[in-house]
């Protein structure tokens, strides 16, 4: 097999990324289409601390035989995928919504209102249907990377402080539930990088 790949630092990765929510599903092998780096719908979560991590993850299992001294086989039995940071922007009612995922809203003339308790299952904007992580590309003025969760809820514990020395920031990890109905290896998320020259 010929060797690939070069030392290239066209190849490297530098923010800032902008994360969007609730930007929908693209079809079966296909990305979300972007306009200059920017879905045509979703709610952008604002500025982070520290901007997003992207991970991957997966469980295995060893199947071991008395004839090896070694794992004959591995088994992949879960696979994770997720998008995390810390947001700043929590006087933002539909990043609340998302992140919270339990309020009932209602909007006021004056005042946009959350309210919490007695709900058995997440709202509809705690099921976040489509998360991107947008970033252009290194030396590629139009050319753009993406990472997407087609549905997440975010698994990172609510909580954010109010003090006089600095301003309160929430984080947050969107995980990746499986959508059924999409083929396998295809029901967490993507990652597509745009084509260069």
């Amino acid at each position: 097999m010929p060797i690939t790949g070069a030392l290239n630092t066209n190849k490297f990765t530098k923010g800032p990324g902008l994360l969007y929510l609730q930007c929908g599903v693209p079809t079966a092998d296909a990305a979300l289409a972007l306009t200059a780096g920017v879905p045509a719908n979703g709610h952008m979560v604002g500025y982070t601390t520290e901007g997003n991590e992207i991970a991957w993850g997966r469980e295995s299992d060893e199947v071991n035989a008395d004839e090896a001294s070694a794992a004959v086989e591995t088994v992949i039995s879960a696979e994770t995928l997720t998008i995390s940071g810390t947001a700043y922007n929590l006087e933002d009612i539909e990043l609340l919504q998302a992140l919270l995922g339990t309020g009932s809203y209602v909007d006021k003339t004056t005042y946009d209102l959350l309210k919490f308790g007695g709900l058995t299952s997440l709202t509809d904007k705690g099921q976040i249907d489509g998360a991107i992580l947008v970033w252009q590309m290194k030396n590629q003025t139009t050319k753009y990377a993406r990472f997407q969760l087609y549905d997440c809820t975010n698994t990172g514990a609510a909580a954010y402080r109010v003090t006089r020395v600095a301003y309160g920031t929430m984080p947050y990890v969107l995980t990746a539930r499986p959508v059924g109905t999409r083929a396998f290896g295809d029901q967490l998320g993507q990652l597509a990088l745009d084509k260069g020259p």
